[in-house]
């Protein structure tokens, strides 16, 4: 091999080094694109089972879609910082407040009679303050 055939094939060696060094950077910069693309699909996959386990424990999301009732937004942060374990099983321990019902609609119910703690009453609140009523003998109109 002659010196002049040596230098060409040492030439050649480095474009081929240059060409695989600059599709390495590429396939570089592809693959941190495709890991961020990932990190983000995770994370609105994660929002979104969240957002229905939210939904099946009973709250529910306000009409401009950015707040939760009945929760609070420190609440939500922190059940989207967590993994889904822990955000599943704190959302098992959350419990949606009082009825929709506005609380005046509760304001006539009565408690048992004082002197009867055997009284059982009935699971429905409209029977059970008829049979309080009821037990005090008086006359309601």
């Amino acid at each position: 091999m002659t010196l002049e055939e040596a230098l060409a094939r040492i030439a050649a060696q480095d474009k081929e080094i240059s060409d695989l060094k600059t599709e390495n950077e590429a396939l570089k910069a592809q693959n941190k694109e495709l890991l961020d693309e990932k990190a983000e699909l995770e994370k609105a996959k994660h929002e979104a089972d969240v957002e229905a386990q939210l939904s099946q424990a009973g709250f529910k999301k306000s009409e401009d879609g950015t707040t939760w009732q009945g929760i609070s937004a420190g609440t939500v942060n922190v059940l989207l910082s967590s993994d889904a374990d822990a955000a599943k099983a704190l959302i098992a321990d959350l419990k949606p407040t009082g009825p929709d019902a506005p609380g005046y609609l509760f304001s006539e119910q009565h408690a048992p009679p004082a002197g009867n703690q055997d009284a059982k009453l009935s699971s429905n609140p409209l029977v059970a303050a008829a049979s309080a009523r009821n037990s005090d003998q008086k006359t309601y109109i």
